[in-house]
C-alpha cells in the first residue's frame, strides 16, 4: 500500500536528513580533533 505523502513531509524529510549529516560531521570532526590532540607532545598544544 502506497501511503500519498504531502509536501510537508519531504521538506520534514529533507531537515531530519540534514541536521543527521550535519551532527555526524560534528561528531566525527570532535572525535579525530580529540584523536590528533593526544598524539601531540603536551608542550605543543594549544588550548585557547
Amino acid at each position: 500500500m502506497i501511503v500519498a505523502a504531502s509536501a510537508w513531509s519531504f521538506v520534514a524529510g529533507a531537515y531530519s536528513l540534514v541536521l543527521v549529516v550535519l551532527l555526524a560531521y560534528v561528531v566525527r570532526t570532535v572525535v579525530l580533533g580529540r584523536r590528533l590532540g593526544r598524539n601531540l607532545p603536551p608542550e605543543k598544544r594549544r588550548w585557547m
